[in-house]
């Protein structure tokens, strides 16, 4: 259970990251 929580917050992290990136290709 402990693996699959630190796997579930990469991903969210992952998320985020992929937000900032799609919101700065918008912005260039």
């Amino acid at each position: 259970m402990i693996i699959l929580d630190k796997y579930i917050k990469q991903i969210k992290i992952d998320l985020v990251l992929l937000d900032r990136y799609i919101i700065v290709l918008g912005i260039l």
